[in-house]
């Protein structure tokens, strides 16, 4: 994994300290992460030329969300891993840190570098998380360009409105059953060999949990 944007923390001689997560709009998870919170979360793909699965959450300006009004376990980039911020080019996985004072100030807790400017152990276990966590993005990945290119993906979008104000999350794929059931065996026999099957049935059981989602959006 290639670390990048550690300058500023370096240079400012900035900690970590523990702080209540972000309330995000979505969160990038991989398909073994999932199997956490199936049953509680909507996951759908992306809409980009390489789709990533996500889980939907809520909006962060209105304060509403999943993870605020669940007891159920949060999705890593939601919790563990923020104000580190994993992403994923040309297939190498980069650790970035966001610059977020509710995390990182020269008050906080835990040492990221020491005076040799090496990660600390605390860093260490940072990396270690995201690696972690990276590997299964880049899995969930290679799955998902072989579902995609099977045709079997349409688009949805829901809108919702909240105290007045029209709010949306657009242009994101789900699996189409029909299509699904139409596939020729080999790609099927595919599918099940290799995880793409497991990763489908999972994505629609999930979809159970959109009017959940919906109803703590509304405040219903």
């Amino acid at each position: 994994m290639k670390i990048h944007g550690f300058d500023m923390v370096i240079k400012k001689g900035l900690k970590y300290k523990a702080s209540s997560p972000p309330l995000l709009p979505v969160s990038s998870v991989g398909c073994r992460e999932l199997l956490l919170f199936e049953h509680c979360y909507p996951a759908v793909f992306t809409d980009e030329e390489l789709p990533r699965l996500v889980v939907l959450l809520g909006f962060a300006t209105q304060g509403k969300n999943l993870v605020k009004f669940s007891k159920e376990y949060p999705p890593t980039f939601a919790s563990m891993i923020y104000p580190f911020v994993v992403d994923i080019k040309d297939g190498t996985p980069n650790l970035f840190c966001v610059e977020d004072s509710a995390f990182l100030s020269v008050d906080g807790t835990d040492e990221l570098f020491d005076s040799s400017c090496k990660p600390t152990r605390f860093m260490e276990q940072i990396i270690k998380k995201a690696t972690i966590y990276a590997n299964e993005l880049l899995f969930t990945q290679k799955l998902l360009k072989d579902i995609k290119q099977s045709g079997i993906l349409i688009n949805k979008t829901i809108e919702v409105s909240i105290n007045g104000q029209d709010g949306s999350f657009e242009n994101f794929l789900i699996v189409d059953r029909q299509k699904l059931n139409s596939l020729d065996d080999s790609t099927l026999l595919k599918f099940a060999k290799e995880g793409h099957l497991e990763l489908i049935y999972m994505h629609l059981k999930s979809l159970s949990n959109i009017n959940h989602f919906l109803n703590i959006i509304k405040d219903r």
